[in-house]
C-alpha cells in the first residue's frame, strides 16, 4: 500500500480497527486499545505516530447552538443531545478520558479517532462513523476548526468557531481546542488535549497482556493487504457475430 495517500490510508485503518475491535466485542471503551491497533497498523504501513490523550465533547446539530449560548442542559428540548469524556474520572477503576492517534507528516497533523463510534446516539439522530482527519499545522497547537474528510454543511459547521471560542481560557486544554464538523455537518466533536500523567500507558489494553490488541493488529493488516491484492474485475465484452 505504498501508493496510498496519507489521509485515504489512515481513513480506512480507522475504519477497519473499528470492525475488528466490534468482531472481538471490545466496542464499549475500547479507545485504548483501538489507539494501540491503529499505531501498530499505521506503523506497519510507514506513518509513524503515537497516542495522544485528550477531552471529548460530541454534540448533535440540536445542541450545537444551545452550547454556543450557554444554554445548561436542563433547558435543553429533547432532540438536542451531548456526551463525552471530560477526563475527570482518571483512577484505577477506570480511564475517564479518550485517546486518539495523531501523526505529524510534512506540516500537517493526521488525527485518528477509530473508536468515535462509541458516542454515536443513531435514535438522537447522531450516527457517527470512525473519524481521519487532517490539521494544518502541529496539534496540540494554536486553537483551530477544521472538517472531516467528507464535505460538510449546515448550522454544526457555523458554529464550529463558536464551540472552542466558547470554552474558558483557564479551562485545561482550551488553547488548544479543535472542532471536527461530523456526519455531514449535522453534529460536532470538540477535542482538547488531556494531561492524564500517562495513565493509559498503565491501563491493561495498552500493555496487551493477553496480546489481544497484537492479534487484532495483525488481522487488519493482513486485510488491508489483501484489498490491496486483489486483481480487479473486468466486465465482460458482448460478443458479436464474427468474434469466432
Amino acid at each position: 500500500m505504498t501508493g496510498e495517500r496519507p489521509d485515504a490510508l489512515l481513513e480506512q485503518i480507522a475504519c477497519r480497527v473499528w470492525e475488528a475491535t466490534r468482531r472481538h466485542g471490545l466496542e464499549e471503551s475500547c479507545c485504548i486499545a483501538a489507539t494501540r491497533i491503529t499505531r501498530e497498523v499505521a506503523r506497519y504501513f510507514g506513518v509513524h505516530g503515537g497516542a495522544q490523550p485528550v477531552r471529548v465533547l460530541v454534540a448533535n446539530q440540536a445542541a450545537v447552538p444551545l452550547i454556543t449560548a450557554g444554554t445548561p442542559p436542563a433547558g435543553w428540548p429533547e432532540d438536542a443531545w451531548s456526551t463525552g469524556s471530560d477526563g475527570t474520572r482518571l483512577g484505577p477503576d477506570g480511564y475517564g478520558g479518550h485517546l486518539v492517534f495523531t501523526a505529524h507528516r510534512q506540516g500537517v497533523t493526521h488525527l485518528v479517532d477509530p473508536s468515535l463510534p462509541q458516542y454515536a446516539r443513531p435514535r438522537l439522530r447522531l450516527p457517527l462513523t470512525p473519524l481521519a482527519t487532517r490539521l494544518d499545522g502541529r496539534w496540540p497547537g494554536p486553537p483551530r476548526t477544521t472538517s472531516d474528510t467528507r464535505p460538510a454543511a449546515g448550522p454544526a459547521a457555523v458554529a464550529a468557531d463558536d464551540l472552542t471560542a466558547g470554552i474558558p481560557a483557564d479551562a485545561p486544554g482550551a488553547g488548544d481546542a479543535v472542532a471536527i464538523d461530523v456526519n455531514h455537518g449535522r453534529g460536532v466533536v470538540v477535542y482538547r488535549p488531556l494531561d492524564d500523567g500517562g495513565r493509559y500507558r498503565r491501563s491493561p489494553d495498552w500493555t496487551d497482556r493477553h496480546h489481544l490488541s497484537q492479534r487484532i493488529a495483525g488481522e487488519v493488516i493482513r486485510s488491508l493487504r489483501s484489498a490491496q491484492t486483489q486483481p480487479r474485475r473486468h466486465p465482460r465484452q458482448p460478443r458479436h457475430q464474427g468474434d469466432e
